[in-house]
């Protein structure tokens, strides 16, 4: 690929309505290389087709409206939004839907309408939505025929990277989920050897005859700010709610605060858990372990700080058994107040009980557990980084600043002309 000086007006290129593009491309209306046509209301027949309204496919039907690769794009609701159906389909009677006019790239214009979306919302009354005009003086930058795919070719490729990350990520999930049921229930032995697994039924379920079940407040201490220790200075961290993680991470990020601005907050210290006690953070699995280069933070009052105690419980064994998706589903039962301010009492965190294993155990568990966390966050930052480089290039090939005339192995002109 070949990257063009980003001037106001470099070398190659013209200026346009749309800024400074490659002087061979041109500019066309959306309506010179499409007809637009409306979306109808879905049939009542059910089969295969995708039924295809603004918010993307939402029903199947036996029949298409459109038998051809089109591109359909919002007229209300979530107007402007593009969706690419290259098999038959049935755009719902809240679209628009393209049907061609001349011999173009589908995959490019689509990615176009992608980085450059029609909005609605300045027609908005109750719904936004957008005109059959707006779409016909839609301008796009139109390359030469045999640059289009090429365009199409590799953003279609950092696409395919995403989706297979995402399919990873999804199987490294399931995995831990699937771990962690094993685990707490039979220890970390191979899966072909739990039959050899003595099991003893407990408040809790099944585990090792060996392993004891503790109440929480017996294994840590909820941590407490010393009476003597008095505030003072500009570098205090400070851990917000949205700095506690809730995915695979699990050390928590914080702010620095003058002691004057810490107005209300609770305190906690290096290495303990802050488990979120209010509604949705709890839902959403709110739950870090506070990491600062002081001895002690504060943090939003919506947490509870545990410390446990290290002669009886390893602290990232606790750390995982409270991301146990049974485990929050059976705390969540028991929040108190009003709907969409609930909160988590002390006292069911207190009396909520935990398998233990001995120590060794706790830390092996511990181990695999954090060893399939470090790979759901190596694929999801990995994940992160093409979605930036799809945005970066998307942009770049779009205004010509990258060009890929010279690509081999891209597809051919993507239309039924």
């Amino acid at each position: 690929m070949e990257q063009r000086e980003n001037s106001e007006l470099g070398p190659g290129f013209k200026m346009t309505e749309l800024g400074p593009l490659p002087e061979d491309w041109s500019l066309i209306k959306l309506g010179d290389i499409a007809d637009i046509k409306y979306g109808k209301a879905k049939p009542k027949t059910r089969g295969s087709i995708p039924v295809i309204g603004s918010g993307g496919v939402y029903d199947h039907t036996n029949i298409s409206l459109v038998d051809f690769p089109t591109i359909i794009i919002g007229r209300k609701g979530k107007a402007g939004f593009a969706w690419l159906a290259e098999e038959p389909s049935w755009p719902s009677d809240t679209t628009f839907y393209l049907d061609w006019r001349r011999q173009l790239d589908i995959q490019y214009i689509f990615h176009y309408l992608t980085l450059k979306p029609l909005s609605g919302e300045y027609a908005k009354t109750t719904l936004p939505s957008i005109q059959k005009p707006d779409l016909e003086n839609y301008m796009i930058p139109f390359p030469p025929l045999d640059e289009q795919p090429k365009i199409a070719y590799v953003l279609n490729a950092i696409q395919r990277g995403i989706g297979k990350t995402g399919k990873v990520i999804d199987a490294a999930r399931e995995l831990k989920k699937s771990l962690m049921r094993h685990l707490f229930t039979y220890g970390p032995v191979p899966y072909d050897q739990v039959d050899n697994v003595p099991l003893k039924e407990t408040e809790i379920g099944p585990v090792p005859e060996y392993w004891y079940v503790g109440r929480i407040e017996e294994l840590v201490e909820f941590t407490r700010k010393p009476r003597n220790l008095k505030l003072s200075g500009d570098q205090i961290p400070f851990i917000p709610m949205e700095l506690i993680p809730s995915g695979s991470e699990f050390n928590t990020g914080y702010i620095s605060k003058r002691a004057e601005e810490i107005k209300s907050g609770v305190y906690c210290e290096n290495g303990d858990i802050l488990l979120a006690k209010i509604t949705p953070s709890f839902e959403n699995g709110k739950q870090g372990i506070v990491d600062i280069p002081t001895n002690y933070a504060y943090a939003t009052t919506e947490v509870y700080p545990l410390k446990a105690q290290p002669d009886k419980l390893d602290r990232m064994y606790l750390f995982c058994y409270l991301k146990v998706s049974k485990v929050r589903e059976d705390i969540a039962g028991k929040m108190e107040g009003t709907t969409g301010r609930q909160r988590v009492p002390k006292a069911v965190v207190e009396n909520y009980r935990v398998p233990l294993p001995p120590l060794p155990e706790q830390q092996e568990i511990a181990h695999i557990l954090q060893t399939v966390d470090r790979k759901i966050e190596a694929e999801e930052n990995r994940k992160r980084a093409l979605e930036a480089l799809f945005k970066t290039l998307l942009h770049y090939l779009m205004t010509g600043k990258i060009r890929v005339k010279g690509l081999i192995g891209s597809q051919g002109i993507n239309s039924r002309l």
